[in-house]
């Protein structure tokens, strides 16, 4: 695709990750754990599996690392993935941005004031609507020289 393409139907989004963890969430159905083999993308040489995953309007992509689920609280009790499932199941409906400040401060709630042992590294990515609140469809791609709108994760603030 070109710089100033845009997608108006659904694609084949190729993945290749290797040691970050990922999540389909689709916009109505279950979240799927998708298989990630191979060591770090560039360390060493290794064949990596390619998946495509089939994102339509509202569906997401959680990528992360093993801190987030290895995140221990007091008693040494990992945050692990049913709560980290559970927690985004509570956030699929809220926009990216609040949905990621939810996940963090429930994970860091967990953790309380023992100290991290791991990083903790999310991504979440959404499929939108090219269409309008009409149906319309829309006006075009967004410039990529326009500068994007970075918030806190936690408060939703823009960050200057």
């Amino acid at each position: 695709m070109g710089a100033n393409d845009y997608v108006t139907k659904p694609v084949d989004l190729p993945v290749v990750l290797a040691r970050i963890r990922t999540i389909y969430l689709p916009r109505d159905g279950p979240p799927a754990q998708l298989d990630v083999t191979g060591v770090p993308i560039g360390v060493g040489t290794c064949a990596y599996k390619e998946q495509a995953v089939n994102l339509r309007p509202g569906d997401r992509l959680v990528l992360y690392t093993d801190g987030v689920t290895e995140t221990r609280n007091a008693d040494g009790e990992h945050f692990g993935i049913r709560r980290f499932l559970a927690t985004l199941e509570q956030t699929r409906q809220a926009a990216l941005d609040m949905g990621l400040g939810t996940l963090v401060e429930g994970i860091e709630g967990w953790r309380g004031d023992t100290p991290r042992h791991d990083d903790v590294s999310i991504l979440l990515v959404e499929r939108t609507d090219p269409a309008g609140a009409e149906g319309t469809a829309a006006a075009g791609p967004t410039p990529l020289d326009r500068q994007p709108t970075l918030r806190q994760p936690h408060t939703g603030k823009e960050v200057p």
